[in-house]
């Protein structure tokens, strides 16, 4: 990644970052393969979100304590966006930081709703590395979501309207 940058904005965090040329190299943040210092292309429901030039933005939602994060490709036209489901964000003053129950939302394009790493999650709490008190929120938050999303209630009208104008001044 390079050109990244960083923007509070009242009540919301904005991260922003753009994939280098050598983008397959390295992986998106919060996609599968985050973890890996050489990944391959990182794909969520099709979508390549780590190729040349995409750009990701994350909206850190301090008090609706959510994180959203928009995919858009070289052209600027927005691929998805991935919800993943944390414990309430909390702050220190100076870092905001959370649990990743490692479930998400994928916001395709046209709207389309997908629940993504169901099965990571659900192994998660079978092994126990979730707390009981952590599966119950991470559920009823997919349930809250996908309803939400559903009724145009999440994102915010501020993000779901993002988008990027690629438009030079001459």
């Amino acid at each position: 990644m390079e050109d990244y940058r960083v923007e509070r904005l009242s009540d919301i965090l904005v991260e922003r970052a753009t994939w280098r040329a050598d983008a397959t190299l390295h992986a998106a943040p919060g996609a599968e393969s985050d973890t890996a210092p050489d990944a391959a292309p990182v794909y969520i429901c099709g979508q390549q979100v780590n190729q040349a030039g995409a750009v990701w933005f994350r909206f850190w939602l301090v008090l609706a304590d959510r994180i959203v994060d928009k995919y858009f490709d070289a052209d600027g036209v927005m691929l998805g966006m991935r919800v993943p489901i944390c414990m309430p964000v909390e702050s220190d003053g100076s870092h905001l930081r959370t649990v990743d129950l490692d479930l998400a939302l994928w916001i395709g394009p046209e709207g389309q709703v997908t629940v993504i790493n169901e099965d990571l999650f659900d192994e998660a709490a079978a092994a126990g590395v979730l707390t009981p008190q952590q599966v119950e929120y991470g559920e009823q938050a997919i349930r809250e979501l996908t309803l939400a999303v559903a009724a145009r209630k999440f994102p915010s009208a501020l993000i779901r309207n993002f988008e990027m104008d690629l438009r030079t001044s001459s």
